[in-house]
């Protein structure tokens, strides 16, 4: 997937930006807002069945999830 791929298109309920699909590696696939840390199980976000959580994820985790994403390991 190329990093654009990863937005879901569906905004943030807390600060309005797209939510991001986690990496292939993080089993299961989750949602996360990489500003305010919100997120959920990628399955039930998109289909409608679960809302998104507030701190679902922590910093290090998102960071982590981004540099992944973006190809940018160190």
């Amino acid at each position: 997937m190329t990093p654009h791929q990863h937005l879901v298109g569906i905004p943030c309920p807390q600060c309005k930006l797209s939510l991001l699909r986690s990496p292939t590696t993080v089993n299961p696939t989750i949602v996360f807002c990489d500003v305010c840390l919100a997120g959920g199980p990628y399955d039930a976000v998109i289909e409608g069945k679960s809302p998104v959580d507030t701190n679902y994820v922590t910093r290090e985790v998102a960071k982590g999830m981004l540099l992944e994403i973006l190809e940018l390991r160190f």
